[in-house]
């Protein structure tokens, strides 16, 4: 990786490992009921610790203990491949609402190699008797990843305080071992997924222990995906990415054996299974959707699929009525993009239809034809030179209007008219463009005066629509030193 690419790694990272606060609220299974609000600030009651999470004195794994909080983005051949960043975070519950300054110097995770301990500026109060604790490594990163076998040790001393004063007596401690033996944390995408798109690049395996790439080899995938492993630079995330994309309509297995292994030799304890199936190739989603109005009358229609296209079978399955002549780009790799060359109509109802003959790159179908409609806009304004109620409007300015198609520029001058505050017709000349035009009078305007544009319905478009009702703003000049709006 190169010095830019290794500067823009380390960025993202310290954003990440130092800029996250971690997840806001309780990420344990529910503890138990209290006592009752009025018991939580009762002096005469000490404190004491009724609920953890992980449970006290317990052996791993726990569900939710790992929680995703962002991103690790690492760009390689000039495309940029995520990684997901987890932590893991205790919770911890009183009988009493407690002093939260006095809680973040009394907890304390330790281990026997002396390489975990409490990030203590991000110890959270929720609702003033439930904590969070987020455990750091001996570098300060969030902890995602904890020793196979080993156990660990969380401690509340009784420099912990109540919001009455009272002390917790005796301290409180407990041992956990959240990981016993090496395996598979998570898979993306899920076992049993049966909705996959096609086009998904990454096949992501979370890990509970680093391991080297020598993993690669112990990860069969049925049928073979063609692609490229990498390694998360804290070696406990794999991502494949499959090149080209995924095949449709298809089943694929992911089986690692028990000869896979960490860093350390520990192995799986059984041999790992996942499946998942992609979608059959079909219409995902059209640009405009099926039943859009408004639509601009130059508007790119794209068809995005399930799965790659085969490009020499598009022109011929796609069909629009009335026809749409254009130019065919493809994109990201399942979206096909048809480029009007010259205005639609206005005002009309368009219909695009995909026939069976289309094909998958694998080969795939559609089961039946895909159609949606939409409609053009009309004819209509899409913005004036002053825009309508300005004020301060320098006197030599001009005045533009400007459409939503080609305009017939034959039409404009016995359709525009620009009125002083006397409904006086101001004379002048025009500037021509071939969706609008600039009106100049022939002498300045009058400072501190209100002028009103007027265009009439005989304004027609290039394709002879014209405006369904007049259109007319009105603005207000300033000084003779005004030079612009």
């Amino acid at each position: 990786m190169g010095t830019s690419k290794s500067i823009f790694l380390l960025a993202l990272v310290l954003m990440i490992f130092y800029g996250c606060e971690g997840p806001q609220g309780p990420m344990g299974p529910s503890g138990p009921a209290g006592q009752g609000i009025g018991s939580l600030s009762d002096p005469s009651i000490m404190p004491k610790v009724i609920y953890t999470y992980p449970p006290a004195n317990s052996v791993g794994p726990y569900e939710n203990f790992y929680q995703p909080v962002g991103w690790i983005y690492y760009p390689w051949e000039n495309r940029i491949y995520p990684f997901q960043v987890y932590i893991s975070q205790f919770q911890i519950r009183f009988n009493k609402f407690m002093d939260i300054t006095s809680m973040r110097h009394a907890v304390a995770i330790a281990s026997p190699l002396d390489d975990v301990r409490v990030d203590t500026s991000s110890v959270m109060s929720v609702g003033g008797d439930v904590f969070l604790v987020t455990p750091v490594d001996s570098n300060g990163g969030r902890l995602s990843k904890w020793r196979i076998g080993q156990n660990y040790t969380f401690t509340v001393s009784s420099v912990a305080r109540d919001v009455n004063g009272n002390m917790l007596q005796p301290a409180f401690s407990m041992a956990f071992m959240p990981e016993p033996y090496f395996r598979v944390r998570a898979v993306s995408p899920a076992n049993g997924a049966t909705n996959v798109s096609p086009t998904n690049y990454y096949i992501t395996l979370a890990l509970n222990s680093t391991v080297d790439t020598s993993f690669h080899s112990f990860v069969q995938m049925n049928p073979p995906i063609t692609g490229q492993w990498f390694l998360s630079t804290d070696s406990i995330t794999l991502y494949y990415v499959s090149s080209p994309a995924l095949r449709t309509s298809t089943t694929y297995t992911i089986t690692i054996g028990t000869e896979a292994h960490n860093k350390f030799g520990n192995h799986l304890q059984q041999p790992f299974i996942s499946a998942f199936t992609t979608l059959p190739f079909e219409v995902a989603s059209t640009y405009p959707s099926d039943g859009s109005t408004n639509v601009g009358v130059m508007q790119s229609i794209s068809i995005n699929f399930t799965g790659q296209p085969d490009t020499s079978t598009v022109r011929a399955a796609l069909t629009a009525h009335p026809p749409i002549a254009g130019q065919y780009y493809y994109y990201s790799p399942a979206t096909v993009q048809l480029n009007p060359m010259g205005e639609m109509f206005l005002d009309s109802v368009y219909a695009v239809t995909i026939d069976t003959s289309i094909r998958g790159y694998d080969g795939g179908r559609l089961s039946a034809p895909y159609t949606f409609s939409f409609r053009t806009v009309p004819f209509e304004v899409s913005s004036t030179y002053p825009y309508d109620g300005s004020t301060f409007v320098s006197p030599y300015s001009s005045v533009g209007v400007f459409f939503n198609a080609l305009i017939d520029t034959g039409s404009v001058r016995s359709s525009f008219s620009l009125l002083d505050s006397l409904n006086h017709s101001l004379s002048g000349y025009y500037t021509m463009y071939s969706n609008g035009f600039y009106f100049s009078a022939s002498a300045d305007l009058k400072p501190y005066s209100v002028y009103t544009a007027k265009i009439t319905t005989g304004l027609r478009a290039n394709q002879g629509k014209v405006l369904k009702v007049p259109y007319m703003f009105s603005f207000t000049t300033g000084s003779l030193s005004n030079q612009t709006q």
